[in-house]
């Protein structure tokens, strides 16, 4: 080794300053955290092998050999490979960072431990694999090719791990780990044994030492310290992987964390059509058969939807709460299934709600997927389906409305972007699903589902449906535009799918590490101290200086805020007034300056002035009309406007205190039909002795609401749809069912009269099947079945 081996480290490190400006310049690679320390530990792995592999080849010589024992030769090529890898590591991580900190103003610190536990663990292991390769081989070609083999075994064992486990964050040799959750804006979320694994990683470099002492270039002899030295290093570290894949696999990273899994979540239930596994001692007997009627339930209306009979019966992890899943999956918050293995993983507490039935959806359409995954390789057909399934997206024009606004608003995407995995993420993800969603739901209503399986099979537009991707996107817009779209709707959709306001989650500024300014420095904390400290004049004119400065009509709206915690009531609404007038404001934000400035002459007695302000909200249309229309008949409504406005508009009170305001409303205004709506709405159930007085109240609050209130008749359906779940939940069948077909007396579309059938339609399902003697059986882990 000498200038040869200078040369090709100068010019790793160039290499390296390279492909640090290439991902200075590319979304997400231009943050230094996960997504750049991925990127640099395959591109460092290259770069290490490649200066391993030199050095190594230089202990071949004659010269080397004789020149020091195969110890010393081994260590000197490994330690000056490795120097240079860090030389070509750094180049590429400060051109980086320097671009995360100086020119985003993003934080450092708060990306870059996992940008070096992900990247230098691989850099120490493959510099000691590339030295190895580089002595044993006598040529290059083999030593790139058995490189290449081990880096695509390590993706090997990678992709077995995540089919045969549950970990949505799996470990990964070069990598560090691949995160299903960490993408597209989800939390990361890395588990303990991560670091263990990283740090076994960088152990194991031992390993390849040890082979790499042990090669005999040339068939030469090695010394009695050249073989103690070499097969201690090749022993140590195979007996302590062994030990850890055999007796703490999921600890030290190596497992695919089911043996965990399985002893932990070991009670189970048989509904039928699904196990559901759970911890002992997480459930009632109650909620077992809760958990099983809905089970059931969501299973039959995806059948029917899918028209499709069930191949298998579905396994069912239910996790007690946030925290257990999360250890055990790497998923906080996030519900997924494994079609591949036929499971979901989801909490409890979301047995009864839609997320269910998408998850769901993802299982029992792996019937049709042909892919490893049981899944097409394209995210849009994936999610369209689940979301078309779950919100019913395919049940005729009543149905897509939204996207009816959306067409119309020009903020609609096309199913030739959302149905792909680069364009599935060219917005934020929650439109992205939106809109697959639709497109999928339309193509199943003109279709039918045999046609989508067929497509989800494979993918192919042509063969499926005889036409293009882009000739069904055109069907899709030609049938939108027939559907009659409601105003407040299209402002709604106008706003909410804007793709400058939201944008996709890899265009936002410093993604998933924050912004680098200190929270003091933060104007909107200089505000908020400011506040917090009671000095609201001085929280006042900050704003009025950042919006001089700026032109954010948001900080009139926070000036107003301000004027209102400090009582000054006028000026209060003159900020409101002029943030409402403002020519570029975002929809949300008019919308709240309307509400303080209707807040605000609430607070200085002119109602007349207050109902102006709201009557201009309702013809804006961001917010739902009969929340606007209810704000208006307070205000209108002599005596009880002056106690009720103002809560109404902004809640600044317990539901306790709200109550009180309520009854004090009650006794001087009776027949206000608002009162009793408002009341009915804000009572929980912690307030009464028992689940009957509870809902006996709720119930003849929301009698008097019903026979006092002309018109409203969507507040009317949302408080029934309440009332009834709350019935449903207490076991109270008969009275859920009726409860939820009275609210299609008052449903406004066609879509709102099949919920509502739905919803009664379901009640009548879950009490038939808890109605039922169960007949005794037994669990695997001992629980008694609660099953018809």
């Amino acid at each position: 080794m000498g200038k040869k081996f200078m040369l090709l480290s100068l010019l790793c490190i160039a290499a390296s300053a390279v492909a640090g400006v290439f991902m200075a310049a590319t979304p997400l690679l231009n943050v230094i955290g996960y997504e750049s320390g991925a990127a640099a530990a395959i591109f460092i792995s290259v770069v290490a092998c490649i200066l391993g592999v030199a050095a190594g080849r230089a202990t071949r010589t004659a010269d080397d050999a004789a020149a020091a024992p195969a110890v010393l030769s081994v260590n000197r090529a490994y330690m000056l490979s490795l120097a240079a890898g860090f030389a070509s590591l750094a180049s590429l991580a400060s051109i980086i960072a320097a671009k995360t900190f100086f020119f985003d103003k993003c934080n450092i610190g708060t990306g870059f431990p996992i940008f070096a536990w992900i990247a230098v663990p691989t850099l120490i292991h493959t510099t000691a694999v590339g030295v190895f390769l580089g002595r044993r081989c006598s040529k290059r070609w083999t030593a790139t090719l058995l490189f290449a083999a081990y880096f695509l075994l390590s993706a090997v064992a990678t992709l077995m791990e995540f089919l045969l486990g549950q970990h949505q964050v799996v470990n990964n040799l070069i990598i560090g780990a691949f995160t299903m959750t960490g993408f597209n804006g989800w939390a990361l979320v890395v588990p303990d044994s991560f670091y263990v694994y990283r740090i076994l990683i960088m152990f194991f470099s031992v390993f390849f030492i040890g082979l790499a002492i042990l090669a005999r270039p040339g068939g030469g002899e090695l010394s009695k310290t050249d073989h103690f030295i070499g097969w201690r290093n090749v022993v140590v570290p195979l007996v302590v992987f062994v030990a850890c894949v055999v007796f703490v696999p999921d600890q030290t990273g190596f497992g695919s964390g089911r043996r965990t899994l399985d002893a932990e979540l070991s009670e189970t239930i048989d509904t039928g059509n699904a196990v559901i596994h759970f911890s002992p001692g997480a459930m009632t007997r109650d909620e077992r058969r809760r958990a099983a009627a809905y089970t059931e339930w969501w299973l039959l209306r995806i059948r029917d939807a899918l028209d499709m009979e069930q191949p298998w019966k579905v396994q069912i992890y239910l996790y007690r709460d946030s925290d257990q899943m999360e250890r055990h999956t790497c998923a906080r918050d996030f519900y997924f299934a494994q079609p591949w293995k036929q499971t979901l993983h989801i909490e409890k507490r979301s047995v009864g709600t839609e997320i269910m039935k998408h998850e769901l959806t993802h299982v029992m359409m792996g019937a049709f997927g042909s892919g490893i995954f049981g899944t097409p390789y394209n995210m849009g057909a994936v999610e369209g389906i689940a979301v078309a399934v779950e919100e019913d997206l395919f049940r005729g024009a009543d149905s897509q409305e939204k996207y009816a606004a959306a067409l119309q608003a020009h903020v609609i995407a096309p199913g030739t972007q959302t149905i792909s995995n680069a364009g599935f993420g060219a917005t934020t993800m929650w439109k992205s699903y939106d809109m697959a969603g639709g497109f999928v739901g339309f193509l199943l209503y003109r279709y039918g589902p045999e046609k989508y399986e067929k497509y989800y099979a494979h993918t192919d537009a042509q063969k499926a449906y005889g036409k293009t991707l882009g000739g069904l996107n055109k069907e899709w817009y030609d049938w939108l535009a027939g559907i009659e779209v409601r105003p407040y709707v299209l402002k709604y959709v106008a706003h909410k799918y804007d793709d400058t306001a939201f944008p996709a989650f890899y265009k936002t500024r410093c993604p998933r590490v924050g912004s680098r300014e200190k929270e003091e420095e933060s104007p909107y904390r200089k505000v908020g101290a400011l506040r917090e400290e009671k000095k609201y004049d001085e929280a006042a004119a900050l704003c009025g200086a950042y919006y001089a400065k700026n032109n954010d009509p948001e900080w009139l709206v926070r000036k107003a805020r301000a004027h209102r915690e400090a009582g000054e009531y006028q000026k209060m609404a003159a900020a409101a007034r002029q943030a409402s007038n403002a020519e570029k404001i975002q929809p949300g934000t008019k919308g709240r300056a309307y509400l303080l400035e209707a807040w605000a002459y609430a607070k200085l007695g002119d109602f007349a002035a207050a109902a102006d302000a709201l009557e201009a909200l309702s013809e804006y249309g961001v917010y739902e009309p009969e929340y606007t229309e209810i704000a208006l008949r307070i205000a209108r409504r002599k005596g009880t406007n002056r106690i009720l406005l103002c809560a109404y508009l902004h809640r600044a009170y317990s539901d306790a205190a709200y109550g009180k305001l309520l009854e004090t409303a009650a006794a001087l205004d009776p027949d206000f039909g608002i009162i009793y709506q408002q009341a009915a709405a804000s009572i929980g159930k912690d307030t009464f002795r028992n689940i009957d007085g509870y809902l006996e109240r709720f119930s003849e609050l929301t009698e008097k609401f019903l026979k006092l209130s002309p018109g409203l008749n969507e507040t009317k359906y949302d408080l029934l749809q309440r009332l009834g779940t709350a019935y449903l939940d207490a076991r109270r069948y008969d009275e859920a069912v009726s409860t939820f077909n009275r609210m299609t007396g008052f449903a406004a579309s066609g879509k709102d009269v099949y919920q509502a059938r739905e919803l009664a339609a379901r009640a009548a399902f879950v009490g038939a099947y808890n109605s039922v003697e169960p007949r005794a059986e037994t669990s695997p882990g001992g629980v008694e079945i609660d099953s018809p």
